[in-house]
Parts: structure tokens; C-alpha cells; sequence
């Protein structure tokens, strides 16, 4: 990697089908990070992921002229010993790959994860390189029992000049004199139309909810109440992943629904690729409706629904609940609200739904919009 600036971009990435932890929501974001470093830069993307099993060596991997890949050797056991000392193994190999391999002009992009934030913040008191902080969420927030961590999560968060943030809320947050905040709500990244074409004067208006299922805050189960208040042309494919129970629960929601209303509910299963692209192009409107009680909102505050882009992307009219960190974002205008959290109300303003919109130049014009921040983080000294 010569003349182009070398940017390591520091992360937990990891192919579908490696042995190493693959984190499905993580991963698209990490791809258009690096692909519009790309566009001016050489990028070394280095991951930390932990092996799925067993060992997993050190692997370095040529993706074309301006991407290499570094992936940590890693253990993974079920002795509790072995996981800790799996854990002092890739630290390790962190130390040795920052101190050795990140030269004098390079620059370092850091996704933000709590497992290796004090190890970072020693290092950099130490190897001066101009770093951007990727923050996704704020964990001391949207995980009640790492509350105790605010303080001290938002410090280190603090401590970087340049940030990039997931939502709005965050940028009016760490934005000071001394810290420069841009904002990327996901994966901007242009979708080839498929021949097939929305028709919403056709019989059937097909909902999907894509995401994680999860019976805690029951976003899959609310959609299929939703359905419930909806005539019959309305129908609704679910593609996510999540834990077996809760998928079995929600498999047991869906066949009651479909014993009594008719089947118009489908469970298709974790989708990726060209399947999804599919099943995203035969939808006409996409679901975010995540719940939260009073207390839990304040980590709708420190993240932001990642679907929403993805639906975007798509051409999909969009209905979501109303959270700050949407209401408050430049799409908020491309988003159909719904404000009392009751399934009737959101299958209201799903029946009220404007179809006609162009949603296209939303995306392309927040990519042009990012790529020119990020190269301004990148090429600019901070005092």
C-alpha cells in the first residue's frame, strides 16, 4: 500500500460463513465505512472478532489494490479460564498491531465497543495518530445493567477530536469546540432497482418488518398486531434473526394470527444478499416499531434503527414509532409516524400512506453529504 493515505479502520468484522462471530447488523455499516474510505484512501481493515469455536489463526487477506484485511487469531472455549486468556491473546495482538504497524501519517478509524476502550485510551496517550471515534451506540445506555459505565463511556467518547455518530442527538451531544461530529444513520449505499415493479394499486400491499426478533422489545410481535387492524389485502413478510425461543414464539403468534385472519403473515427466515434485495423490492412498506418503556428510551436515544436506511435504500414508504433520534434526523420528513404506541394506531397510518414519493435522491444525497464530511475529518488537523 504506497501513496494514497493508509487509514486502519479498527473493528469486529467478520465474513457470513468464517469461524468467527458474525454480528449481522454490524456488518453492512462496516462495509460502506470502508468502501467510501476507499474512494480517496488505502484502508487495512483490522478485525478483533472472536473465533465461533475452536481456534482460529491470524489471517491477512488482499481484497483488491486499496483494501487488505487482518483478522486476530482468537480461541474460543467454553473454560472460563481459556475465555479470559482468549481476551489477553487479542489484546495483544492489538498492542502489537498498533505500536508496529500504524506509521506516521497514517490515520485510525475506531469502532467503538466497551471490550477494548480502556486499552485504546492507554494506547493513544502513548502512539499519536490522528483517530476517528465510530460511535453506534452509547453502551452504558442501551444496556441497563453497563448504566454504571455513563460517565466514563462518555469521557473516552469525549477525549477523540473527531467522531463519527449514529444519530443527531449524539452530534448536538459531543459537538464542541474542540470535537467535530459527523453523523451516518447506516449503509448509504446505491441499490440497483430490480425489474420487478411496486404497484400499490395491485390486490395486495405487502408490510415487512426485517430486523432482529426479540421477545424484550417485542418490535416482530407488535407488527403482528398491527396486522390485526388491517384489512385483508394488507399482508406481511418478517425476515430476521434472533434467539431459538424467540423465534419459536413468535413462529406460535404467527400461526394463531393465520388460524383466525387467513394466512397473510410469513416468517422467511434470516435473509442476506440477493434473497433480501428480493423481498425488500416486493414490499411496499417497512416497519420500525420497536417498544421501549419510559425508562428504556433513553437508549432509542444513543442508537438508531438501522432498517430505516435499509427500507430507504429500497423505495419502501416507511412507518415507525416515534422516537427522538428519528424525529430529530434529516429523514424524519420520509417517515410516517405513529405516536401512542397501540397497534390500531399504527395500522391507521399505515392505511393513510402516501405511495407516490420519490425516495431515491433522500439516500444519494445523504451519501454525498457523508463521503464530503468524512474526507473532511480525514484530511483536516483539529486543534
Amino acid at each position: 500500500m504506497n501513496k494514497r493515505k493508509l487509514v486502519h479502520y479498527l473493528c469486529f468484522y467478520a465474513e457470513k460463513n468464517s469461524n468467527y462471530i458474525f454480528f449481522p447488523s454490524a456488518i453492512p455499516k462496516i462495509e460502506y465505512i470502508v468502501s467510501t474510505l476507499k474512494q480517496e484512501n488505502k484502508v487495512a481493515l483490522v478485525s478483533i472478532v472472536q473465533s465461533k469455536k475452536g481456534f482460529s489463526a491470524f489471517s491477512k487477506k488482499t481484497i483488491d489494490s486499496r483494501e487488505e484485511r487482518y483478522t486476530f487469531a482468537s480461541y474460543n472455549s467454553s473454560n472460563s479460564f481459556l475465555k479470559k486468556l482468549d481476551v489477553v491473546f487479542r489484546y495483544i495482538q492489538l498492542l502489537a498491531y498498533l505500536f508496529f504497524k500504524i506509521k506516521k501519517g497514517d490515520k485510525l478509524v475506531i469502532y467503538h465497543s466497551l471490550f477494548y476502550f480502556r486499552l485504546i485510551k492507554l494506547v493513544l496517550k502513548f502512539k499519536k495518530v490522528d483517530s476517528i471515534l465510530q460511535v453506534e451506540e452509547m453502551y452504558s445506555a442501551v444496556t441497563p445493567n453497563l448504566r454504571h459505565l455513563e460517565n466514563i463511556e462518555a469521557e473516552y467518547i469525549s477525549s477523540f477530536k473527531k467522531l463519527i455518530v449514529v444519530n443527531d442527538l449524539l452530534k448536538e451531544r459531543f459537538n464542541s469546540d474542540t470535537t467535530e461530529a459527523i453523523v451516518c444513520y447506516g449503509d448509504y449505499t446505491f441499490v440497483e432497482p430490480l425489474p420487478t415493479i411496486k404497484n400499490n394499486d395491485e390486490e395486495t400491499i405487502w408490510l415487512l418488518y426485517a430486523g432482529v426478533i426479540e421477545f424484550s422489545r417485542g418490535a416482530v410481535f407488535f407488527a403482528i398486531r398491527i396486522m390485526e387492524f388491517l384489512p385483508e389485502k394488507y399482508k406481511l413478510n418478517i425476515a430476521g434473526f434472533g434467539t431459538n425461543t424467540d423465534i419459536a414464539l413468535m413462529v406460535d403468534e404467527i400461526n394463531t394470527f393465520n388460524k383466525k385472519f387467513g394466512n397473510r403473515i410469513f416468517y422467511k427466515g434470516y435473509l442476506s444478499g440477493s434473497s433480501y434485495s428480493e423481498i425488500l423490492n416486493l414490499s411496499h412498506i417497512g416497519l420500525s416499531c420497536h417498544q421501549y418503556t419510559k425508562e428504556e428510551l433513553i437508549s432509542a436515544d444513543n442508537s438508531f434503527p438501522s432498517k430505516l436506511i435499509v427500507y430507504l435504500k429500497q423505495g419502501l414508504a416507511i412507518v415507525s414509532n416515534s422516537l427522538r433520534c428519528v424525529e430529530e434526523s434529516s429523514i424524519a420528513n420520509e417517515i410516517s409516524f405513529f405516536y401512542d404506541d397501540s397497534p390500531n394506531s399504527a395500522a391507521s397510518v399505515i392505511k393513510k400512506i402516501n405511495f407516490k414519493r420519490d425516495r431515491g435522491l433522500v439516500i444519494q444525497k445523504l451519501n454525498y453529504e457523508f463521503r464530503k464530511n468524512l474526507n473532511y475529518l480525514l484530511s483536516t488537523k483539529l486543534q
